[in-house]
């Protein structure tokens, strides 16, 4: 299952490179400055966003769905979600 992962970061000048590392270990691919795409097998929504939240302040934005691909549109992204 494809998940799309959203957030919004809300402190400003803060080093989230630790939340980046923890992307990249889930072989995430950033398709905007703050979205992201997986293909886990043994994941779920919740467990991916209970793992990332870890990484992000209480006051940031954490929103984790499934991309079925039924349906989706994208112009300049950053990495294609099909190659996923």
């Amino acid at each position: 299952m494809k998940y799309l992962i959203s957030y919004d970061l809300n402190a400003p000048g803060k080093d989230y490179q630790r939340l980046f590392d923890a992307l990249a270990a889930l072989n995430a691919k950033r398709v905007l400055f703050s979205q992201w795409v997986t293909n886990r097998v043994n994941a779920t929504a919740v467990g991916l966003r209970d793992h990332i939240w870890t990484f992000m302040d209480a006051n940031d934005r954490l929103l984790v769905s499934t991309l079925d691909g039924t349906d989706w549109a994208g112009t300049n992204l950053m990495f294609d979600p099909n190659n996923i």
